[in-house]
């Protein structure tokens, strides 16, 4: 079986996070997704997409019920060849897991006809829903040796890797540490993601019993911070929700316009959850236009 080299890497911080892995020249964009996520270490919490230099955005199913029709097309019924030589992977759009992929010219042959392979990294991994927290210490913001969360400024450790300080993500990289059985565990994730993608395209009307709760250990005030945070964070990162913070930080103060910016991803993130609208940044950046 012919298999193609695919570097990905943290967009902003490639020598600190990055993975390669060799799959199937033909792998289907799905299959692709879940390799990739489990080589960056997600938990499969939020959904994935993939964006091409000439503006197509490959996406699952439920995103095309609001997505521009034009531009958005289903991902599964695309492969590798889609993508190009350069492409862009996200994971969680709400917490902006972004990563610059670029694909090998050619193809290696391979017996094993494994699912995929692990071939190289750097940094720990996917700190899930905690983008922010991690982005401050990869500036500099943050001092290496922290060892305590502080929840008024929206600094969390993550709920799915064990660190001790904030340094521990840039613990050595063992290669054959993270390359056990992975063609298993991707196996294993294609087929939960896809049981769970053919989960939310049919009836919604679970029963009391079938649904699934998460246990969320998090106060009111952890929540207010870690929004706040998560506003400050797209203020400084998105230039269409910087232009309205700066209007309404004219027009009212830093506090308020902080505070009504919360209130539409407070909002925003409510909807999403109930299920009224998919989890997509863009739906918050209108609300957040509206503001002005």
């Amino acid at each position: 079986m012919k298999y193609k080299k695919i570097s990905m890497a943290f967009e902003r911080y490639e020598n600190r996070f990055f993975r390669t892995v060799l799959v199937p020249e033909n792998i289907n964009l799905v299959d692709l997704g879940c390799v990739l996520c489990t080589a960056a270490g997600a938990e499969f919490e939020h959904h994935f997409l993939f964006d091409v230099p000439s503006g197509v955005s490959y996406v699952p199913d439920i995103f095309l019920e609001y997505g521009d029709m034009e531009k958005d097309q289903p991902m599964k019924k695309y492969t590798l060849a889609a993508l190009g030589e350069k492409f862009d992977f996200t994971y969680d759009t709400g917490d902006f897991w972004n990563f610059k992929c670029n694909v090998g010219k050619h193809a290696e042959e391979k017996n094993e006809g494994e699912t995929a392979y692990l071939t190289g990294g750097a940094g720990q991994g996917i700190w899930e829903d905690n983008s922010y927290t991690l982005r401050m210490y990869l500036d500099g913001e943050l001092p290496g040796d922290m060892d305590t969360e502080d929840a008024d400024q929206g600094i969390f450790f993550p709920w799915n890797v064990e660190i001790e300080k904030l340094s521990d993500f840039d613990t050595a990289f063992v290669l054959e540490d993270a390359a056990f059985e992975f063609g298993s565990r991707c196996r294993t994730n294609i087929e939960m993601y896809k049981e769970n993608m053919q989960g939310n395209s049919g009836d919604s009307s679970e029963s009391e019993d079938e649904l699934q709760v998460m246990d969320l250990d998090v106060t009111a005030g952890n929540a207010v911070s870690y929004i706040k945070a998560s506003a400050l964070e797209l203020a400084g990162q998105d230039k269409d929700v910087h232009a309205v913070f700066l209007r309404l930080q004219e027009k009212y103060g830093d506090d308020t316009a902080l505070n009504m910016i919360s209130a539409v991803i407070a909002e925003n993130a409510f909807d999403v959850l109930s299920g009224n609208q998919p989890e997509d940044p863009a739906y918050y950046r209108t609300r957040i236009e509206k503001l002005k």
